[in-house]
C-alpha cells in the first residue's frame, strides 16, 4: 500500500518497558525527546542541553542558501592560553564580535582591550555607536558616538528629536579641536 507513512524509532527498555528516545519521521525530521518533530532537528526535554566537544576549535555553522545568504559561525576559538566565543561572517572572513573568557567584548576587533571595545571601520563621520529611543516623538533622545576626522569633528553627542545621524537638536557635544 503506497498510502502508508512510517517513522523509524529508537527505543530503550527499562524493566521490560520500552521508551522511545529518537524518531525519524517519514518526511526526514529528527526528534530527540519528541515523537512529533516539527523541524529538521528538534531536541526536547527537561534540561535539553546539547554539547559539542572537540580537542580542536569547534563551531556551529548557520548557512543560508538563499540568494545573498551568508554563512555565519559561532566559533569557540582558542588562541594560546585564552579562549573566546566568536561570531564570524564566513563569506567575508570577518570577525563581527568576540566574547573573551576574561569578560571583554570586542565588536569589530579581535583584541578588545577594555570591557567593551567597539572599532568602526567605516568612513569618518559615520557613528560608531547609536542608541536611540524609537518612540519618534518630541524629546525622543539618542546617544551618538562618532568617529574622528582631521578637522573639528563630533566624538560624542547626545541628541534629541532626530531619527537619523545628520541634523537634529544637539543637547551635549564633545569635539576634538586641533591645536595647530
Amino acid at each position: 500500500n503506497t498510502n502508508l507513512s512510517s517513522a523509524l524509532t529508537f527505543q530503550t527498555a527499562t524493566s521490560g518497558t520500552n521508551s522511545e528516545k529518537v524518531r525519524i519521521t517519514n518526511d526526514g525530521n529528527v526528534g530527540i525527546g519528541t515523537d512529533a518533530p516539527s523541524e529538521l532537528l528538534e531536541v526536547k526535554g527537561s534540561g535539553a542541553n546539547i554539547r559539542i566537544s572537540s580537542d580542536a576549535n569547534t563551531y556551529l555553522s548557520l548557512d543560508s542558501t538563499q540568494t545573498n545568504g551568508d554563512e555565519w559561525q559561532i566559533f569557540n576559538a582558542v588562541s594560546g592560553t585564552t579562549s573566546g566565543l566568536q561570531f564570524k561572517d564566513v563569506d567575508t572572513s570577518k570577525l563581527v564580535m568576540l566574547l573573551q573568557e576574561d569578560g571583554k567584548v570586542g565588536i569589530g576587533t579581535s583584541a578588545p582591550g577594555h570591557p567593551l571595545t567597539v572599532v568602526n571601520s567605516t568612513a569618518a563621520g559615520t557613528p560608531t555607536a547609536w542608541i536611540h529611543n524609537s518612540n519618534n516623538v518630541a524629546g525622543a533622545d539618542c546617544l551618538v558616538v562618532s568617529s574622528v576626522s582631521e578637522n573639528d569633528a563630533e566624538v560624542f553627542a547626545v541628541r534629541s528629536n532626530t531619527t537619523t545621524y545628520s541634523g537634529g537638536d544637539t543637547d551635549f557635544i564633545v569635539k576634538l579641536v586641533s591645536n595647530s
